[in-house]
């Protein structure tokens, strides 16, 4: 394996200055909420049983894996936001990327799959080098459409012409009722939702308990610009939001405004006691992040620090005192992190392609609460 790196139910309104806030909306509700959790994701385990994720194997989506099976053989496969690249081919070649390594770690070494750090804005693969695509899970997780259209124009750019491309996004329709808004905050817990006493209530499946707890916010547009932003803040919001707004330098905690106009706290992404406990220094950051990167010169330059024996057990410690104190929390309290989608409408997936030059859909259907479709590289 390879590793590169290029580089409260009420609606939240966020403003916008030119973007950024909904940039930053992705980095901390999506990026570092999978870096979080990529230690209580499933190893990668191609001869575990196909029967249940708890023998260690990760589920693959069937339509994924059709869509896998009738490419020609030979094929070289560009597998975006792969996570822990599950898919693989048996007569060809499948190349994934991601912009969390700590979760691509978890994949396990194959000799057709290799993976790479990446940003899907900014794709480092030859252009029209690629076969055919998948970006599965991954367009619902960009903050508004320009952003998406600049995804599938990056991916668009590495595919042959004739090529085809699968991709999918998480449904507003959902089988057993709708989110509370296209823009969401949806909560992850390290343990299941403890279900209603009754078994037939409105909130009996895991489906419907996540969207009763998923928490809508209300994403302006990216032309906004900076005077309604000055104006509208002084207004709204006198407290600063954390991580989106920055006010006479103080940083404080996110907001939103119910019918009473009372302001109250939306839940940040990453419970703030987990956090805590993983606070470093500035070498030991500095360190850390090169380890990610390459861990062979990461451990040489704390080398410079400690001797090898040292870091290891360092690491070891801090590894089982993260997991077991999370565990712990998970049982007295609840812990639960909050990621960012928008969820798609019938039809915007296709209205999404079709704003992309060079792409045409081939096929679009509904299946496992998520629209999928069937794209082809038309030049």
């Amino acid at each position: 394996m390879n590793l590169f790196n290029k580089t409260v139910k009420e609606s939240f309104n966020i403003p916008s200055n030119n973007g950024d806030i909904c940039k930053q909306i992705e980095y901390e509700y999506v990026h570092d909420v999978y870096t979080q959790l990529a230690g209580h994701c499933l190893r990668v385990c191609k001869n575990a049983p196909k029967s249940s994720t708890k023998s260690g194997r990760v589920p693959q989506w069937s339509v994924v894996k059709k869509f896998l099976k009738e490419l020609p053989d030979g094929c070289v496969i560009l597998d975006v936001g792969c996570g822990q690249a599950k898919y693989e081919l048996e007569n060809g070649y499948i190349i994934g990327f991601d912009c969390c390594c700590d979760v691509l770690i978890k994949t396990e070494k194959r000799n057709n799959v290799d993976v790479l750090v990446a940003d899907t804005l900014n794709i480092p693969i030859k252009k029209k080098s690629i076969d055919a695509a998948l970006c599965v899970s991954v367009i619902h997780h960009f903050t508004t459409f320009e952003r998406r259209k600049e995804a599938l124009m990056s991916i668009s750019k590495c595919l042959k012409p004739n090529s085809l491309l699968f991709i999918n996004a998480w449904a507003y329709e959902q089988p057993n009722g709708k989110f509370p808004s296209v823009d969401v905050l949806v909560p992850w817990n390290l343990h299941e939702i403890k279900k209603p006493f009754f078994k037939f209530n409105n909130e009996s499946t895991r489906e419907e308990r996540i969207i009763k707890s998923s928490i809508p916010i209300n994403l302006p547009s990216e032309n906004t610009i900076s005077s309604w932003f000055s104006n509208k803040i002084s207004k709204i919001l006198p407290t600063q939001v954390s991580g989106f707004i920055k006010l006479n330098g103080a940083q404080q905690t996110p907001n939103m405004i119910d019918t009473n106009n009372k302001i109250q706290k939306i839940p940040p992404a990453i419970p703030k006691i987990v956090e805590s406990i993983k606070r470093q220094s500035t070498t030991e950051q500095l360190f850390c992040g090169i380890k990610r990167w390459s861990p062979m010169i990461g451990r040489k330059l704390l080398s410079l620090v400690k001797n090898v024996e040292e870091q290891y057990a360092d690491e070891l410690t801090d590894q089982i005192f993260s997991e077991a104190f999370t565990e712990i929390l998970s049982i007295l309290h609840e812990v639960t992190y909050y990621r960012y989608y928008h969820v798609f409408k019938q039809g915007e997936l296709e209205n999404l392609i079709d704003s992309v030059p060079g792409l045409k859909t081939v096929d679009s259907f509904y299946d496992s609460a998520n629209w999928c479709c069937i794209v082809e590289k038309i030049e």
